[in-house]
């Protein structure tokens, strides 16, 4: 059996530590979330900010103009002031001869914090200078926050500012959104203005996101195809293209909302309530009724169609070069076929 691939310590590590008092002489942060790159990297310059007494102690380097050799020549020379200086390098995946870093994370000076930003995942980090960068405890990847994480985070970051915030409407507010973090943190902010004194912010201040926000959103296309019209589907799958929805995110969405559907219809013919069958699926009531909605109008036989056509463009999508657009007319006219052209296409077969 292969060794278990460990983890890089989280970007989150580095905030821990400086609220304890603990600064480190180089931090190397790798890693896709730009969101918790800048977040601690603003936490490291508010730590040091007290511990800098000349403006000529802060620089910034990048690793296109910027030698790595340049930026430790300028680490090990002693700060203008009395404190400590603070570099900032930028761009360090861009740097080709990274070998220097090892020599010097060796023995780093005592008067300088060194910030590395390296703008993706580190392919090996078992190689030089990463593996010495882990063993002396100075390296950090910022994962991007998806699922569960992601509406955890959101739920925390409402409650450090004193209100509620259910996992459910977490969800729905990532749906409306997306999982841009800081995005999602801006519109916050804004719902927690706008809830005033209220300790909870509610599903309909949520809701009205979209329409200020002027974005088409999943449910909206769920709705669409659950009333069955075509003309809607079509504008709102066009509209979640143009805003740059990732086309497989949406199909697999659709794939779950069909199968859910066909779930439901298999638990009322096993007598369970509508209640029961809300508290198996753990859905919000908003997504709950949209579904029973759209049981009534598909027939199982126009959701085994559907999700055929699903996965048909799934398909298309992966091994063809057709276009995108042409893929969700096809797909979204398969869905809304009328019944009987489905039961006789299915008859045929």
């Amino acid at each position: 059996m292969g060794k278990t691939k460990k983890s890089l310590p989280p970007v989150s590590e580095i905030i821990k530590g400086l609220k304890q008092n603990k600064i480190l002489p180089v931090y190397l942060i790798c890693g896709e979330d730009s969101f918790s790159i800048d977040e601690a990297v603003a936490a490291i310059e508010s730590k040091a900010g007290s511990l800098i007494s000349s403006e000529f102690d802060r620089e910034t380097f990048h690793g296109d103009t910027h030698s790595l050799n340049s930026v430790i020549d300028f680490a090990s020379a002693f700060p203008f002031g009395e404190g400590k200086k603070l570099i900032l390098y930028r761009d360090f995946d861009k740097v080709k001869d990274k070998s220097a870093l090892k020599s010097y994370i060796a023995s780093p000076s005592e008067f300088t914090i060194l910030v590395i930003l390296f703008n993706s995942k580190i392919a090996n980090p078992a190689s030089e200078p990463y593996a010495s960068l882990n063993a002396k405890g100075f390296l950090f990847e910022a994962k991007e926050l998806r699922g569960h994480y992601l509406i955890d985070w959101i739920v925390n970051r409402a409650a450090a500012q004193g209100k509620i915030i259910s996992k459910a409407n977490a969800q729905i507010m990532v749906d409306i959104v997306g999982e841009n973090r800081a995005f999602i943190e801006d519109q916050l902010d804004k719902l927690i203005i706008y809830s005033g004194e209220k300790d909870e912010i509610a599903f309909e201040s949520i809701k009205a996101l979209s329409v200020k926000l002027k974005k088409y959103t999943i449910f909206d296309l769920q709705n669409s195809i659950g009333r069955k019209d075509k003309k809607s589907a079509l504008k709102v799958a066009y509209g979640m293209l143009e805003q740059g929805e990732e086309p497989l995110m949406i199909l697999a969405i659709l794939t779950k909302y069909f199968t859910t559907i066909a779930r439901i219809a298999e638990l009322e013919k096993a007598d369970k309530s509508e209640q029961e069958i809300s508290n198996i699926f753990n859905m919000h009531p908003f997504y709950f009724k949209g579904h029973l909605e759209a049981k009534k109008s598909f027939s199982q036989v126009e959701v085994y169609h559907s999700l055929k056509a699903l996965l048909a463009a799934d398909v298309a999508i992966k091994t063809s070069s057709a276009d995108i657009k042409s893929v969700f007319t096809l797909l979204i006219g398969e869905i809304l076929r009328p019944q009987q052209l489905v039961q006789k296409n299915i008859m045929h077969k």
